[in-house]
């Protein structure tokens, strides 16, 4: 478990993948997600791409995607962004383990733990802030 307090909980499910030649005859797996994040008791919108290096054990992804805050603006009109990588590993081989970090808005990073599940298509996690 990280380290931190947890700040959200998040419930993604897969709407698309799509599948690209990586590196040394690798696979590169771009899934679509779309779902919802609560935070303070309050449950939000929540969409993005995850771009993951497939591998038989371990290995890496980047997250890029959106939210709708409660107020819907950060303030200028558009809606706020995420970023994020980390590792994968694979528990058994239809479930990976993801840790990583996101970048907020705020410019703050959190440390991001979570599981997808390749048969249901549910990636499902928690975000910490740093202590």
């Amino acid at each position: 478990m990280p380290k931190g307090i947890e700040i959200l909980q998040w419930t993604l499910s897969a709407t698309s993948t799509t599948h690209l030649p990586g590196q040394a005859g690798g696979l590169l797996l771009q899934i679509n997600f779309e779902g919802t994040y609560t935070m303070a008791g309050r449950t939000s919108p929540l969409q993005g791409t995850a771009t993951f290096t497939a591998s038989r054990h371990a290995g890496t992804y980047g997250w890029l995607g959106f939210f709708i805050p409660d107020e819907s603006t950060d303030g200028d009109g558009l809606l706020p962004t995420l970023s994020g990588t980390g590792t994968t590993e694979m528990l058994t081989p239809t479930r990976w383990r993801t840790r990583g970090t996101v970048l907020y808005p705020t410019g703050k990073r959190c440390l991001t733990e979570g599981e997808y599940d390749l048969e249901t298509r549910l990636w499902q996690g928690k975000d910490f802030g740093l202590l």
